[in-house]
């Protein structure tokens, strides 16, 4: 999921223990976005030396997020 840590901000502050615990309109909705993202999970193969990988990087101020792609054409 893109930008996953930023995100997930709202909710991970609510765990900390220097805030109360309120729930807000906002994490209801990114609480729901994660729910639907998770239900659906990508489809996970085993790297083949001999075919490309895309390598994609995101960095923020709270984290450094890497995945690793590799495109399949499907028949439909």
């Amino acid at each position: 999921m893109p930008k996953l840590v930023e995100k997930t901000k709202p909710i991970v502050q609510l765990l900390r223990k220097t805030s109360k615990l309120r729930r807000t309109n906002e994490c209801e909705g990114i609480f729901l976005q994660l729910k639907a993202f998770l239900a659906y999970p990508l489809v996970i193969q085993k790297p083949n030396a001999k075919e490309p990988t895309i390598v994609y990087l995101a960095m923020s101020e709270d984290a450094i997020n890497t995945i690793l792609v590799k495109e399949v054409e499907t028949e439909e």
